[in-house]
């Protein structure tokens, strides 16, 4: 099974309550975008398109001016070990929330799972410490595949937040703001009469940096 997302500001097509009508408005608004969003769109049965608001959070509501401050503190600040009891790792939203503009929080919540999961699976296939004879995993291997998995997740992430804040400057720029102008009456304009030639690639090479992918 796969997951699509389309994001439109668009109040009609919000309230339509009839599913096919709602899925025939979506493919209207969308005829043309390159292939093959359509296709997948008429590919799925009108009552499983689900519609949900996109709201962002309301830290997200403006651009991060200090960045750097903020990934030194996520890359050094580790909360204080808690003694005896239960281990907490945290996924999706508990790890970190992520503006929906790149509809990539989902992915981020699975990835999270997968890694847990991975190191889940190589602590218990390591054979048992002679100084925890009751333990049916290898405490110390566990903890070094969710430090590694935590370090992979956390540059992931820092491209994802990165990237976010350009398209988010972009799509949706702070009014009466200098950046804000330049977008609205400058860049988009420009953007609107650039040839696919130029904009495919753009567009390609910023959702690998997202994806924490290398560009080539």
């Amino acid at each position: 099974r796969q997951v699509w997302f389309i994001t439109i500001n668009d109040d009609e097509i919000c309230s339509e309550e009839d599913p096919l009508v709602r899925r025939t408005k979506l493919l209207e608004a969308f005829a043309d975008w390159h292939d093959p969003i359509r296709r997948i769109v008429e590919a799925t049965p009108p009552d499983q398109i689900l519609m949900e608001r996109a709201v962002a959070h309301k830290h997200c509501m403006i651009p991060v001016t200090n960045f750097n401050q903020v990934i030194g503190h996520m890359r050094h600040e580790r909360p204080h070990a808690a003694g005896n009891g239960p281990a907490i790792v945290f996924v999706g939203d508990s790890f970190m929330t992520i503006d929906p503009i790149l509809a990539q929080g989902f992915t981020i919540g699975m990835e999270g799972a997968a890694a847990l999961a991975q190191s889940l699976e190589m602590s218990l296939s390591q054979p048992a410490r002679p100084e925890f004879p009751s333990l049916a995993f290898d405490p110390k291997s566990l903890r070094e595949g969710l430090n590694f998995r935590h370090e992979q997740r956390l540059g992931r992430l820092i491209c994802l937040l990165r990237a976010t804040e350009i398209v988010q400057a972009l799509g949706q720029p702070t009014t009466g703001t200098l950046t804000g102008m330049f977008s609205k009456d400058v860049l988009r304009p420009l953007m609107r009469i650039a040839p696919g030639a130029i904009k495919t690639p753009v567009f390609n090479a910023m959702m690998k940096y997202s994806l924490g992918l290398p560009p080539l």
